[in-house]
């Protein structure tokens, strides 16, 4: 077995139950008796319990409605058999969830292990840590960081706007190398072609990917990979960046690169940016002259800079007497119209696939270029630490004083070398603090 993996074994918070025994038959004679899952290959379809009655958990009324409906509308004999809940409300109390993948880290005890016929077309690569042993969790949506580009600027700029490889990236800024050559033309602007926030880390880590770095790529708590040579090599990348004045401040020092990317989306003040789905790009993009795009991260010595998301999806409940029906529940809702039921009834970016993409419709433009930039995009680590398995191994990256270094990196005031000391020794500092163990009051 591989080493990664076992070391996943020890530290995910999938080890933290036991495990519901699950039978999955794959035979048009199968009988679901509340235990068995019963998958018709013919039909390419799961058998409904007959008196199966399911609650499911939504986001939202709007959602729950369309699910209702859309039930009913494929299987009629069974028509009024599921209802819904809100997360307001209780979760992990229905019998199939609509949840984050931190919920489902916190529940995972209580999911059912789901049959691997719901795998097709499911980017199942941004939950390796949930799915380890089981299909527990299939990620439906996602939310997180994109690229942000001012075509209407870079053509005034005389920068042809072709993506002749259709990837959505504009070819004539598609790596770092390529921006960075561009350094004559960037000082020559009076407004902010890149606003990197200095003083926040959330927004930064993609540039610490640059080198081809992961944050616990090992998928060890304890080993985040500061150390490694890819680490070195994006905090060389960011040395790089510091030579240009990007947001053409006087001094163009760190303390100058604070917090702007929602001043610069009302202002329409910029060449590239990031932006989110819960910045209103749309309508900050309706109301500029300029015409904005939404893409992956240009790459850097041919690594793609990788943005982490958070994923949210759907779960079973192990104590549901209907596991047959919540998995058939479940496939129609991963479904390319089950799809399209999210991006109708819900704001959420919906996880896409090349083969479905074609399929769907989306009225604002920008929440497809979203979509699709986030296939570039990493999952959010959803590991915790073997001594505290309450929490999980990202509150290292919210809590260390990374960015102090970033800051003196960039101004120039300590090497290379000194930045990547400093920050591998603030990591160890913060993990022993995170991994202490749980104190358990004697009675």
């Amino acid at each position: 077995m591989d080493t990664r993996l076992q070391k996943l074994i020890l530290i995910a918070l999938l080890l933290l139950g036991s495990f519901t025994a699950v039978q999955v038959v794959k035979a048009e004679d199968c009988i679901t008796d509340g235990l068995t899952v019963c998958f018709d290959a013919n039909k390419n379809s799961f058998k409904i319990e007959a008196h199966a009655s399911l609650k499911i958990l939504v986001p939202n009324e709007e959602y729950g409605q369309a699910v209702v409906e859309y039930w009913d509308w494929y299987h009629p004999e069974y028509a009024g058999h599921v209802s819904y809940e809100l997360t307001n409300e209780t979760a992990g109390t229905q019998d199939v969830l609509f949840i984050t993948q931190q919920q489902a880290g916190q529940l995972h005890a209580s999911l059912y292990p789901m049959d691997e016929a719901l795998t097709k077309n499911v980017d199942l690569e941004k939950v390796l840590a949930l799915n380890y042993d089981h299909l527990n969790f299939i990620p439906m949506t996602a939310t997180g960081f994109a690229f942000l580009v001012n075509k209407t600027r870079l053509e005034l700029l005389g920068l042809s706007l072709d993506d002749l490889n259709e990837d959505g990236l504009i070819d004539s800024v598609d790596s770092f190398e390529k921006i960075l050559e561009l350094k004559p033309l960037w000082d020559s602007l009076e407004v902010n072609v890149l606003p990197l926030a200095l003083n926040e880390p959330i927004s930064f880590y993609p540039f610490l990917t640059a080198g081809g770095f992961s944050l616990f790529d090992s998928y060890d708590a304890l080993k985040p990979g500061f150390d490694s040579e890819a680490f070195k090599t994006s905090l060389s990348f960011i040395q790089e960046l510091s030579s240009i004045n990007w947001n053409h401040s006087e001094t163009a020092t760190s303390e100058t690169y604070t917090w702007k990317l929602d001043e610069v989306l009302v202002n329409d003040d910029f060449v590239f940016t990031l932006a989110g789905p819960w910045m209103n790009i749309a309508e900050s993009d309706a109301a500029a002259l300029s015409e904005w795009t939404v893409s992956k991260f240009p790459s850097y010595l041919e690594n793609e800079l990788s943005p982490t998301v958070s994923t949210s999806g759907f779960g079973i409940n192990k104590d549901t007497f209907y596991p047959s029906a919540a998995h058939e529940l479940i496939r129609i809702l991963k479904s390319i119209k089950g799809v399209q039921l999210i991006i109708d009834h819900t704001k959420l970016t919906p996880l896409v696939t090349k083969i479905s993409l074609p399929y769907l419709i989306f009225e604002d433009p920008h929440r497809r270029e979203m979509a699709i930039a986030y296939q570039h995009s990493s999952g959010e680590p959803v590991i915790a630490y073997p001594n505290h398995p309450d929490t999980l191994a990202i509150e290292l990256y919210y809590r260390m004083d990374l960015m102090k270094t970033i800051r003196q990196l960039w101004d120039k005031t300590i090497s290379l070398e000194e930045a990547q000391a400093l920050i591998i020794q603030e990591a160890q500092r913060v993990s022993d603090e995170l991994n202490q163990p749980e104190v358990i009051p004697n009675d």
